[in-house]
């Protein structure tokens, strides 16, 4: 398998993970609109925006060439710690 191939599975599979984590993230939400803030929701939108630009740049990758691929990926790299660390923060939140 190429270093491409295995970074784009590496990203699908986070993806898939992340989409699980903003889907629990949303049903807290439903059920205590009450007790969370406007801010909080209007984070979990914020999220689902990252999310869609990063699956954007995912794309981007497979359909690059060889040599370019890896310069999309250290964008890729960063904007996925940065929703990471947002993802950690809104748990916290709705916890």
């Amino acid at each position: 398998m190429s270093e491409k191939s295995e970074f784009t599975q590496r990203y699908e599979q986070r993806m898939n993970d992340l989409q699980a984590n903003i889907d629990l993230l949303a049903e807290k939400y439903k059920s205590s609109r009450e007790q969370v803030s406007e801010t909080s929701r209007q984070e979990l939108e914020e999220l689902k925006r990252q999310r869609s630009l990063l699956n954007e740049k995912l794309d981007e990758i497979k359909q690059s060439a060889d040599g370019m691929w890896k310069e999309v990926a250290e964008g890729v790299d960063e904007a996925w710690k940065d929703l990471s660390s947002h993802l950690k923060q809104l748990r916290h939140r709705f916890e």
